[in-house]
């Protein structure tokens, strides 16, 4: 669960350009979107309890509370809508695509853990 977050939150810095030109809520100004990144790590575990629970319920409710929290950022005036948007959708796309490259990136940590094993092996006899 921590390879989606990682990749989540590093997704929700994404900035798009051109959509606004107008102020930031609370008078921020700046004439890009940026993507919420409360709302991005809170889906990203939302996904990853969704997919990793049998139960859906278990999914279902942990979107409802993501969904709040995106609610809440535009509420409080930190965000627009298109903000939440866009942390949905990095978080999604983060996700998936860790859950793509799942065989690879399992791969990859089985061969690392066997490498350190050897390390080790090959330090303790040194000693």
């Amino acid at each position: 669960m921590i390879n989606y977050l990682v990749v989540d939150y590093k997704l929700s810095e994404v900035s798009f350009y051109g959509i606004s030109n107008s102020n930031r809520p609370q008078g921020r100004s700046q004439a890009l979107i940026r993507n919420s990144q409360h709302t991005t790590v809170v889906f990203a575990f939302a996904w990853s309890l969704f997919y990793l629970h049998d139960r859906w319920r278990v999914g279902f409710v942990a979107l409802i509370l993501a969904s709040l929290v995106g609610v809440n950022r535009v509420y409080v005036g930190v965000h627009y809508p298109i903000d939440i948007i866009g942390a949905v959708g990095a978080s999604l796309l983060g996700f998936t695509s860790v859950y793509a490259a799942r065989g690879t990136v399992m791969n990859f940590a089985s061969l690392c853990i066997h490498i350190e094993n050897r390390l080790r092996t090959a330090l303790f006899r040194a000693l």
